[in-house]
């Protein structure tokens, strides 16, 4: 454990919010890279970006994103598709890249992802690959977690912490690669990796066909409720608070499974305020479908043939469950309930799996998963 002396230095030294300073690690930056970030949301739709931590070769620093930087030279590195940026658990951090930089990094490879091939367990943190991987225990306090990145100044044990989430990744990484080589399964990795990167690169757009409840109303109330839906995401962004401050998907599907209702029972259900606002918006979007001559949206989703309780996906969940302790694999990575229920009911509607199956599962899983399905 760090003395408050030791943390202080490290700070200093560490903490790179001028410009001179934040030039001269961009020419320290040479083949391989780790990335972190911190950032808050708490009470806002879109990201804050408060830090980006970055781990070289030689060391390791926290980039104060609330100083007046010029990012240029960092946004050259992080598109520059021959430097190797490592990530654990890459979701949110590449929705704060992109919010920054218009894009996301190439040439990313994700710890959490990598460990998944070469392990049984499902999603490990970044503390728990640290420890099994290189024998060091992480001190990741819950209220330094969930701490207000965005005031200043950053205090000692919030810098020592954001520097921990990014030291570890290059050594990390070399012992994951290391293992998917000796497995022979690097180049699945990699595949996996490049279709994930995709699915980012087309946006974060929220998807419509994720409303819960959806799915249970009728065809036409379905796209009634992607209506919904559009608006509420609209306005979120528009306000920037989160979108269950709007309306939640419970309030959405009860406007529309109630849009016969008058205001008086909206406002008896909601409050005045968003009962007003939720009928008139509700059969705003009914004149609109009615008179418009062009299809109302639908949700994102193939009719669904299969669900949850259906034989087939029993069996299909068996198939993967066998795979995965014969491989000893991550089940989730193989295939979890959600990608079965996409897999096949995209395959009784067209006949083939979509892209997101991959040529990797196609070795492992498509015979037999055809068999089942056919």
């Amino acid at each position: 454990m760090l003395c408050e002396g030791e943390l202080q230095l490290m700070a200093s030294e560490v903490l790179i919010d001028t410009q001179q300073e934040l030039d001269q690690i961009s020419q320290e930056i040479t083949d391989i890279v780790g990335i972190d970030t911190e950032f808050y949301v708490r009470r806002t739709f879109f990201r804050i970006p408060c830090l980006l931590q970055i781990s070289t070769i030689y060391k390791s620093y926290v980039v104060d994103l609330a100083a007046p930087l010029n990012l240029r030279s960092i946004e050259n590195l992080l598109h520059d598709s021959s430097l190797q940026k490592v990530l654990h658990a890459s979701g949110e951090d590449l929705k704060i890249l992109y919010y920054i930089f218009g894009d996301i990094p190439s040439g990313v490879v994700d710890t959490q992802l990598a460990h998944a091939f070469v392990s049984p367990e499902d999603q490990r943190s970044y503390h728990g690959v640290v420890q099994e991987y290189l024998k060091i225990e992480l001190n990741q306090s819950s209220s330094i977690t969930t701490s207000n990145w965005s005031s200043r100044p950053l205090s000692k044990r919030q810098i020592q912490y954001a520097i921990d989430d990014v030291q570890h990744l290059l050594p990390l990484w070399e012992s994951l690669l290391g293992r998917l080589r000796a497995k022979g399964r690097l180049e699945w990795f990699q595949e996996e990796m490049r279709l994930y990167l995709e699915s980012q690169r087309k946006g974060w757009k929220f998807d419509l066909s994720n409303v819960q409840g959806l799915r249970r109303l009728e065809k036409n109330d379905q796209s009634l409720a992607v209506m919904l839906s559009e608006w509420r995401e609209s306005l979120a962004k528009r306000t920037n608070v989160p979108r269950r401050w709007v309306a939640t998907d419970d309030q959405l599907v009860w406007s529309v499974r109630n849009q016969g209702e008058s205001v008086a029972r909206f406002r008896s259900e909601f409050g005045a305020r968003k009962g007003e606002r939720l009928h008139k918006v509700t059969r705003n979007a009914l004149r609109t479908a009615k008179g418009s001559q062009q299809k109302s949206p639908s949700p994102h989703f193939v009719s669904s043939k299969f669900n949850k309780r259906s034989s087939v996906t029993s069996k299909l969940k068996e198939i993967v469950k066998s795979k995965s302790n014969e491989l000893e694999m991550s089940r989730n990575l193989l295939g979890n309930m959600s990608n079965l229920l996409e897999w096949s009911n995209f395959f009784a509607h067209s006949g083939s799996f979509p892209a997101s199956f991959g040529q990797w599962r196609e070795k492992l899983l498509g015979r037999e998963f055809r068999e089942v399905l056919d």
